[in-house]
């Protein structure tokens, strides 16, 4: 069973009266009002249960996030890592975000990357979060275990998400002594994946895919049928969600509405809006997608279009698997 523990911290200056002054108020109406303030979270939090469902049973609590240049080897995941290269991820502080009114600001980035041995070249995916701070540790680390490097965007940078997922790519090639891996990317093989509201953002970026060198595009749970009538004809695009998110429709509208090719849409059996972030077993395909563009890796190809056990859509218990290719 799912439960949310709401704790409220104030000072009494936040109930609405100077401590340096003697200035009458009536506290336990306030005290009240915050009470029924909680209450009304609580309920919104019930019904957020109602609407996504349980976690699965392959949750897996969120991996680590160094804000500096240290890093971690990660291990562990609930999914199965589409490669086999040893992943580590560390993070850094990008300059010149633009901030959409002429400005420009600083942004924390979470990047995963292969093995560095100062001779391989690997292609970039840039991965946008949702409307939340999910990092989608397990997400990233299945895309990089295939040899790609992944940069994340997290939240609170200031800019639209299309800009900022783009400046994590092109502000990263700009600014490589920041990073040891961003020195060993291939800036002309450029992947873009989001989950929810980053979703859709990402379908909006990937409009702009010759002008960015964008080779593949995947959007998790999160679509836009504005951006999927713009995007390029020639560009892969794959649709995820689940049948326990309940827009899922909205997915299938704009897969419909796309001439994007090859275009795929995904509908797993059982996975609710926030199965990605926590292990779902689609997280392997949707890596094998962008490496099947990026690098580009035949088996993971075959993975994603093949007939055999392993398949994408056989080796998932699938509600829809549509694959379009021309």
């Amino acid at each position: 069973m799912n439960s949310f523990v709401v704790c409220v911290f104030f000072a009494v200056g936040s109930l609405g009266f100077d401590t340096d002054q003697d200035v009458p108020v009536n506290i336990e109406q306030r005290l009240l009002q915050m009470q029924l303030e909680v209450q009304k979270l609580q309920a919104e939090q019930s019904e957020l249960i109602d609407i996504l469902g349980p976690l699965p049973d392959y949750y897996a609590e969120q991996l680590p996030f160094p804000e500096d240049n240290s890093s971690v080897t990660l291990m562990g995941l609930k999914s199965t890592p589409a490669g086999n290269h040893s992943i580590e991820q560390s993070g850094f502080q990008l300059p010149g975000f633009p901030c959409g009114d002429g400005t420009f600001g600083d942004g924390s980035v979470i990047i995963y990357y292969p093995e560095l041995d100062g001779v391989q070249k690997y292609p970039i995916v840039s991965m946008m979060h949702g409307s939340g701070n999910g990092m989608f540790g397990d997400l990233c680390y299945n895309i990089a275990s295939l040899g790609i490097v992944v940069v994340a965007v997290r939240r609170g940078v200031c800019g639209d998400m299309t800009a900022q997922q783009l400046h994590a790519v092109f502000g990263s090639q700009q600014n490589q002594d920041l990073h040891p891996a961003l020195k060993v990317v291939d800036y002309g093989s450029v992947g873009v994946i989001g989950h929810s509201m980053g979703g859709a953002w990402t379908m909006n970026t990937a409009t702009q895919a010759a002008k960015y060198n964008i080779k593949a595009a995947v959007a998790s749970h999160g679509f836009s049928g504005d951006a999927a009538l713009k995007i390029p004809s020639d560009l892969p695009l794959m649709l995820v969600t689940g049948t326990g998110d309940p827009k899922r429709r909205f997915g299938w509208y704009a897969y419909n509405d796309t001439p994007a090719r090859p275009k795929i849409f995904v509908n797993v059996y059982g996975d609710n809006h926030m199965a990605p972030a926590h292990g779902a077993p689609v997280n392997t395909m949707m890596a094998h997608f962008l490496g099947c563009y990026l690098i580009p890796n035949r088996h993971s190809c075959e993975i994603i279009y093949g007939d055999s056990d392993d398949s994408m859509c056989k080796a998932i218990s699938m509600h829809d698997c549509d694959i379009q290719r021309t």
